[in-house]
């Protein structure tokens, strides 16, 4: 299983083969400690749900909850079947559409496995707020933000995200699989339910799902972009800290303010009003908050869940010094690294140009910062080529939220 190739993906696996593959990992941290939304879990709650019904997942679902709602279209998904009018998926290089990757769906089993319609997820949502589906108590107990061994709330509860439209409750989740994104809300207080689904990996429909909710709780989004001087703007500049591993960074360059997340791509940001930005094509908004005295000390972010708030520090913004690479060192970088069983990183020259292309994702450029050094370029995301003694590249590591190894298989 460690060639995990197109051949690997077409193959079906046992709950307990895919259990196999992550039960040795060390955890990330103790329980309670953290939150971290990962597909692992709900493999396990599958597997122990055939275990304690002695139904496989797919037949206890079709049993349980389609049959008996009569969510005639949906289903445990199958490669095999006939399925009228499904969807294909598409993924997306450069400006191409192409068709998605294929995947067994055993392998994603009780994490994304399920086809539906929106009119069928909009009557399962229905059939859960009106208690038939587990009690009242339950319902509320699940559709409540999670506590941390601190007492710190996140906005995750049992199996959905909690959170807040405009300042409307909200229940969510989405989901995504090769060639397919979901999206679907509920707002409790209104009754409002929006459902977006994409038959693309590259079409994003989250923030296209707010934004239809919002109009339809006669809240809609709509700030208007408004001039700030060049003074102003630079005065935003600075390294803000959540914790030392979650640093926000904001920037000034040619009358543009930028937003960078450790980990993450460069955003521009845009204001609507003195103190306050808005992230392009997006429902996120940035708050710079004031002291008494009217000195920046922190920044809010705002979207459908909590806030967030980043300190601000006295650490000078990083700077990134781009060195020349030897395109035969290059080269010896070139080829597929496996991260996960079915997420490859690609590293390839175009144009006498170095690039990164993961699964699902864009290609980006990549810039040499040191030796064995690159940088996804307007990211915060670095990769370590690792070698080994006789100069053979064997492995990189992803730095992004933590370090991630990936094995050269290609």
């Amino acid at each position: 299983m460690e060639k995990w190739d197109a051949q690997e993906r077409k193959k079906d696996f046992t709950p307990a083969e895919l259990i196999d593959y992550f039960k040795h990992e060390p955890m990330d941290f103790a329980p309670g400690e953290q939150f971290s939304y990962n597909n692992s879990g709900y493999i396990l709650l599958g597997h122990i749900i055939e275990l304690v019904s002695g139904e496989t997942y797919a037949d206890y679902v079709q049993n349980h909850f389609f049959t008996p709602l009569n969510l005639n279209n949906s289903s445990y998904g199958s490669t095999s079947r006939i399925i009228k009018n499904r969807a294909y998926g598409y993924d997306k290089t450069d400006d191409t559409y192409i068709n998605a990757e294929f995947l067994s769906m055993t392998q994603p089993y009780a994490a994304g496995s399920l086809l539906s319609t929106v009119d069928d997820v909009y009557a399962w949502y229905n059939a859960i707020m009106n208690d038939k589906v587990i009690s009242k108590p339950n319902r509320e107990m699940a559709q409540q933000m999670g506590v941390l061994n601190t007492g710190d709330k996140i906005d995750y509860g049992f199996g959905w995200f909690i959170g807040n439209l405009q300042g409307s409750a909200l229940i969510q989740h989405g989901g995504g699989i090769n060639g397919y994104l979901t999206a679907s809300m509920w707002l409790p207080d209104e009754k409002v339910f929006v459902a977006v689904f994409s038959n693309c990996n590259c079409n994003a429909p989250g923030d296209s799902a707010n934004k239809i909710a919002a109009i339809a709780i006669d809240k809609p989004f709509s700030w208007k972009k408004v001039n700030l001087s060049d003074e102003l703007l630079k005065s935003y500049q600075g390294v803000y800290e959540k914790t030392p591993d979650d640093v926000r960074t904001f920037t000034f360059e040619d009358g543009q303010l930028y937003s960078l997340r450790s980990g993450g791509v460069r955003y521009k940001i845009i204001p609507f009003a003195k103190d306050q930005f808005f992230f392009e094509e997006s429902i996120v908004t940035l708050t710079f908050n004031r002291d008494n005295a009217g000195k920046i000390n922190s920044v809010t972010l705002k979207s459908t869940g909590q806030d967030q708030v980043w300190q601000i520090t006295d650490k000078p913004i990083p700077f990134v010094d781009e060195v020349n690479l030897d395109t035969k060192v290059f080269d010896t970088y070139v080829g597929k690294y496996q991260l996960a069983p079915t997420f490859h990183i690609n590293i390839f020259s175009e144009d006498d140009k170095m690039y990164t292309q993961a699964t699902g994702q864009a290609k980006v450029e990549l810039v040499a910062i040191g030796v064995h050094q690159l940088m996804l370029k307007n990211t915060d995301i670095k990769l370590t080529i690792n070698a080994s003694s006789d100069g053979t590249v064997e492995s990189l590591t992803l730095h992004q939220n933590g370090e991630h190894l990936a094995k050269k298989i290609e």
